[in-house]
Parts: structure tokens; C-alpha cells; sequence
């Protein structure tokens, strides 16, 4: 207890290992008075030998402050055995570490794997401040960066998901628990979270994609309407599997998806249009009502398969899809010959409720609505339109056109 800090510390540079070694120890033990020598006792870091450099460890983690920042200094070392002592040092240090959270995220960028991998389990055990730092590393131009963060956020369980899920940038490597837990804990976070997710729609991995599809499908109210397009738009993602499970969720959105639906079928591309006219034939009826217009509006599309597509829904609507079919015969000129021969082609696929609503249009107001009507049901046969001889009759007797 007589010894004067500075006469001990002379001794971390003797040739025998064991002196060494138990200069560090005393320094270790006198705690405040030796801090100054604090740098001197981390040059043992470097040491040859074993004992001496753990000594300097031990010694160091009870110094306080001027020990870690002595150990924060060897984190820059030249040397990557001493860089990766400093690193394993810290890891020892606990929650004690907590400040050096910065210096310890820098060492991710380390060429030495040793030390990148203290470094990262030193910070796995600093909770959410470690989590967020990492996170903010997640879209670090260094390809070599982004997983090593990754893996360390996913050693953190559920704080390194949270931390990822906070970042807009997709995980590089999607395969990490805590990518996994990511878009569940984004679904949790309402519109913030969402924003989120629909960037992370754009990611390179399948898997995420199809994971953040589902959790956005899982919405409800303004906010899964808000964001039904992005999940609308994987219909044409270029992975089946992803398609697939936009299907299923678009599905899962049921009336909430078909405005968007409907709008998407007047998108410039046709590809869009067709899957969106084939979603809506997969929601209930009283969902798909509300945009019957829209549907007949595709009769003049330029992409037969769109067209038909529309067509095969308002089939699947019956009466309410013969008469809106039906109706928009009324509002064409002659210059949208083809859409009327499109109408007319459809209705007469409807057998008996095409026929009905064509009869219906017998009474229009329009002599070109009448006569396109009289001759449609005339094309149906009589095993269809024979109902509707009556209607035909009356128009001949007393018709004025």
C-alpha cells in the first residue's frame, strides 16, 4: 500500500513476463491513483505473452473512465492482435461498455475478423443504445458492413429487431433472426412502421418481400387502404412465390382492395390492369359492386386480355353486371362500334340474365339502344331469348322507329 503508482508502472515494460504481469495486477488494484497510467498499462495488449496482456484486461475494467478510454485508444491500434484484445477487453467490461458503443460500432469496418466479432458480441450485450448505433450502420456503403451489423443486431433478440424494423434501408441479409422478426414488429408500429415496410417491398430478397407484403396486408382501416397499392403492385413482382402470397394477401384486404383495384385498371400498363381485373374476381360481390363502372370502362381497352378479364367479373355479378353492361350500350356512338359488338359478345355468355337485360333496353330511349337490343336478342337464340318474344312483339307493333 506504500507503493507510489508510477514506480509500478515502470515495471509494465520488465523483461520477465511474471513482473509484468503483476505490475498491471497492483496497478489494477490501487484504482484511482494509477488511472493515469492507464495508456501505459493497455501497451500490455501487445504483450508477447499471455499473462501479461490479460493482467492489463483485468486491471483496465477497474479504472473507470481513463480505463476505457485507454482501451477505446487500442481499438485504433496498427496492430490487429492488440485491436482485437481491445475489443475482447471491452466485451468484459458489460454493461460498464455502454459509453464506448460508438468505437465499438467502428470496429465493424475492421479487416481483422477476430476483432469485428468481439466487437459486435461486446455490443450485443449493450441493449437498445448499441441497438440504434448499429442500426444506423445498416446502409453503410461497405457491403462488408451490413452484415456484420445485421449479426450483430441479431444476437440481440428482440432489441436488434426493433432497431432494424426502425431502419428504412432492407437487411441485407434477410436470413438473420433479427431481420426475420423485423416486419412482424413494423406491422406493430402503425403508419411509421408501414412507411417502412413498403420500402422494404423493394428489397432484392423474396422472402422479405413476401414478409412485408404480409404484414401490410394485415393493416386495417385507412392505413391498409393507404398502402394497398405497394401490396397491389407485387402482382407482377418478378418471383412467383412473391406473387403468390400478394394474391393471398390482397385477399386478406378484401373490400379495402378494391378501390385500389379499380383504379389499377385504368393503369398504362396492361399487365397491371389484367392482374387487377383478375384480383377482383376473387372478392366477394358486395365488394366489387361499387366499381362496376370502372370494369365496363375496360371494354375499350386495347389489350384483349384485359377486356376479357373485366368481362369474366361483371359475368360473376349476374343481374348487376348484365345491367351496367347493358346500360353503357346507351352512352356509345357509332364510333365505338367495337365496344357495343364486345357488350353484346359478353351478355350473350350470360344466357338468360344477358337476356333479361337486353329486354330491359328494348324500352330506352334511344332508337340505336333499341335496335342493337332487338338484334343482340335475336343473335341469343331462342332456348335463351324465347322469354322475351313478348317484349320483341310489342316493339314490332308499336314501335315508331
Amino acid at each position: 500500500k506504500d507503493l507510489e503508482p508510477h514506480w509500478v508502472a515502470h515495471r509494465l515494460v520488465h523483461l520477465d513476463a511474471q513482473v509484468r504481469t503483476r505490475a498491471a495486477e497492483l496497478l489494477g488494484r490501487m484504482g484511482p491513483s494509477a488511472e493515469p497510467h492507464a495508456p501505459a498499462i493497455a501497451g500490455l495488449l501487445a504483450d508477447h505473452e499471455e499473462g501479461p496482456w490479460l493482467a492489463a484486461a483485468s486491471a483496465l475494467s477497474l479504472l473507470g473512465s481513463a480505463g476505457r478510454a485507454a482501451l477505446a485508444a487500442r481499438l485504433r491500434d496498427s496492430d490487429a492482435i492488440v485491436r482485437r484484445r481491445a475489443a475482447q477487453a471491452i466485451g468484459w467490461l458489460g454493461g460498464a461498455a455502454l459509453p464506448l458503443v460508438t468505437d465499438l460500432a467502428a470496429c465493424l469496418d475492421d479487416e481483422d475478423e477476430a476483432t469485428w466479432e468481439f466487437a459486435a458480441d461486446a455490443l450485443s450485450r449493450l441493449g437498445p443504445a448499441a441497438a440504434n448505433c448499429l442500426a444506423r450502420r445498416l446502409g453503410d456503403i461497405d457491403w462488408r458492413v451490413r452484415p456484420r451489423v445485421e449479426d450483430a443486431l441479431g444476437r440481440m433478440g428482440k432489441t436488434g429487431a426493433a432497431a432494424i424494423a426502425r431502419h428504412r434501408t432492407p437487411p441485407a441479409d434477410p436470413g438473420t433472426e433479427a431481420a426475420m422478426n423485423a416486419p412482424p414488429l413494423l406491422g406493430q408500429m402503425g403508419a411509421p412502421g408501414a412507411e417502412v415496410l413498403a420500402t422494404w417491398l423493394k428489397s432484392q430478397d423474396a422472402d422479405l418481400r413476401i414478409r412485408a407484403a404480409d404484414e401490410l396486408s394485415g393493416l386495417s382501416g385507412p392505413l391498409a387502404a393507404q398502402y394497398a397499392d405497394a401490396v397491389v403492385r407485387q402482382l407482377l413482382d418478378r418471383d412467383d412465390a412473391v406473387v403468390k402470397r400478394a394474391e393471398v394477401a390482397v385477399q386478406q384486404l378484401g373490400p379495402l382492395a378494391g378501390p385500389t383495384l379499380a383504379k389499377g385498371l385504368g393503369d398504362p400498363c396492361p399487365e397491371l390492369r389484367a392482374e387487377c381485373a383478375r384480383m377482383l374476381a376473387t372478392l366477394s360481390i358486395a365488394a366489387v359492386l361499387p366499381h362496376t363502372a370502372a370494369l365496363v370502362e375496360r371494354f375499350s381497352d386495347s389489350d384483349p386480355v384485359v377486356w376479357r378479364a373485366a368481362a369474366k367479373v361483371l359475368t360473376l355479378l349476374g343481374d348487376d353486371g348484365a345491367g351496367a353492361m347493358a346500360g353503357k350500350l346507351e352512352e356509345l356512338d357509332d364510333s365505338e362500334a367495337y365496344v357495343r359488338m364486345r357488350i353484346e359478345e359478353v351478355l350473350s355468355w350470360m344466357g338468360p340474365t344477358g337476356a333479361r337485360a337486353l329486354a330491359e333496353r328494348l324500352t330506352s330511349p334511344s332508337p340505336k339502344v333499341r335496335m342493337h337490343a332487338a338484334r343482340a336478342l335475336g343473335r341469343l337464340g331462342p332456348s335463351t331469348a324465347a322469354n322475351h318474344v313478348g317484349a320483341l312483339g310489342w316493339r314490332l307493333l308499336n314501335g315508331r322507329d
